[in-house]
C-alpha cells in the first residue's frame, strides 16, 4: 500500500464521537489514530483494501493492537463500510469523497465502488468519478500522492466538534449539521435501515444538533425490537422537539 497526503484540522482530536467510541471499545486514542490513518491509505474516492495486518503495519506499526477488531469497531459505528466484490474485501469511508479534495494529479481509483453508495455531492468537480455506484471487479490502485493542498474540503468532523446550539443555534444549525461527520453518519445509517429520501429530508429539517441526532439514529439502528424504524425515529424527534418547545 502507498500512503497519500491528506489534511486534518486541529479540532479533529477533540471529536466527541470518536472519543466515546475509543472509550466504549477499549481502544482509546488508537481509534482516532486509526481513523485518520485510513484517510492516508484510502484512494481518492475513500476506498481501500480490507487487509487488517497490512493496514496495521502502515498505520500503527509500534502498537500492540488487534487491528481487525479495531476496524470492526469503526465499521459497527458507521465510520467505515466493509464490502466484498469478486471475493475480495474492501473498505470505504462514506464521508471521504464529500470532504476531501485530493490533488488533481492523484491516480484515479481502480477499486470497485461499494454497492448502494452513490457518488458524493461535488463529484462532478473530480474527473474519473463513476457515474453510478455498482459492484464490479477492480485492480490495485495507483500510487498518486497529494501536495498538502488537499484541505479545501477536508473532513468537516475536525472543525465541528461542538453542537451548533452552543454558539447560538437557530437557523444556522442546519447547514452546520449538513457539513458535519455526525450528519453524514446519520444519513448513512438511515439509508442502511432502508429509509426513503423523503423521510431523510424530514429528519434533516429537525432542530436537533448533529451529535444528538446521530446518537438517536444510532440507538434506533441498534434497537432490534423496533420494526418500523423510520416511523419510530420521526416520532422520537417530534417528541424531543415538543419537549424543547415547552421549556
Amino acid at each position: 500500500m502507498t500512503g497519500r497526503i491528506r489534511t486534518v484540522k486541529p479540532d479533529f482530536f477533540k471529536h466527541e464521537g470518536l472519543h466515546e467510541l475509543g472509550v466504549r471499545s477499549g481502544f482509546g486514542p488508537l481509534i482516532r489514530v486509526a481513523y485518520a490513518g485510513l484517510w492516508c491509505q484510502a484512494d481518492r474516492e475513500g476506498r481501500f483494501r480490507w487487509r487488517p495486518n497490512i493496514l496495521r503495519n502502515e498505520i500503527s506499526p509500534w502498537d500492540d493492537v488487534d487491528f481487525e477488531s479495531l476496524l470492526e469497531e469503526l465499521r459497527a459505528a458507521g465510520y467505515i463500510v466493509r464490502y466484498e466484490v469478486g471475493g475480495e474485501s474492501y473498505g470505504f469511508i462514506p464521508t471521504f469523497p464529500k470532504h476531501q479534495r485530493p490533488n488533481h494529479r492523484e491516480a484515479e481509483s481502480q477499486l470497485p465502488p461499494p454497492p448502494g453508495h452513490e457518488p458524493a455531492a461535488g463529484a462532478e468537480e473530480r474527473p474519473g468519478m463513476p457515474g453510478q455506484a455498482q459492484a464490479s471487479p477492480g485492480t490495485p490502485g495507483g500510487k498518486g500522492t497529494g501536495t498538502g493542498r488537499e484541505g479545501n474540503r477536508e473532513l468537516e468532523v475536525e472543525g465541528e466538534p461542538s453542537p451548533p446550539a452552543r454558539d447560538g443555534g437557530g437557523s444556522s444549525s442546519q447547514p452546520r449539521r449538513r457539513s458535519s461527520l455526525e450528519w453524514d453518519q446519520s444519513v448513512d445509517l438511515m439509508r442502511r435501515m432502508g429509509f426513503d429520501e423523503d423521510t431523510i429530508e424530514r429528519v434533516e429539517r429537525c432542530s436537533l444538533d448533529a451529535i444528538d441526532l446521530y446518537r438517536l439514529v444510532r440507538d434506533v439502528h441498534d434497537n432490534r425490537r423496533v420494526k418500523n424504524k423510520a416511523a419510530y425515529l420521526v416520532g422520537a424527534i417530534k417528541a424531543i422537539e415538543r419537549g424543547e418547545e415547552t421549556r
